[in-house]
């Protein structure tokens, strides 16, 4: 990993080739990680929210924010160094500990076990009718 010392610029900003980088590898993550496709950052945070925990996603949403303000020079030296370091990192760690194969299983139960409750209610209704018709 960069150190943040490294990647600020002369004014105290981001350098932008780092930052990018970055970025890029952060966006194939969520596109092998957690099968998500967009045409940005922003974009890929924003579909992946829902299975990302909350601190998570919310570095994910500064870093596509720094991703948006780093288009402007003048905005990009807002951007903290140090601050998109730890996000990245975290970001990273997380993105890197999701199993694609694990939460694939884990939403092919969940959807069977969907399949078998709505099986086990019409089963029951039925026999619930029929045994009020006196067929049963």
């Amino acid at each position: 990993m960069i150190e943040p010392s490294t990647i600020s610029g002369e004014d105290g900003g981001m350098e932008p080739g780092v930052f990018y980088a970055r970025v890029d590898e952060l966006r194939t993550l969520f596109a092998e990680r957690m099968r998500v496709k967009g045409r940005s950052l922003a974009e890929q945070v924003s579909r992946a929210r829902w299975s990302l925990p909350r601190s998570i996603a919310r570095q994910a949403r500064y870093l596509a924010e720094a991703e948006r303000l780093m288009h402007n020079p003048k905005l990009a030296r807002m951007i903290d160094a140090e601050q998109v370091s730890r996000a990245y990192a975290d970001v990273t760690a997380h993105l890197r500990a999701v199993d694609p194969k694990r939460r694939r299983r884990g939403r092919m139960l969940n959807m069977t076990a969907v399949l078998a409750a709505n099986l086990l209610a019409v089963t029951g209704a039925v026999i619930a009718f029929l045994w009020w018709q006196g067929l049963i």
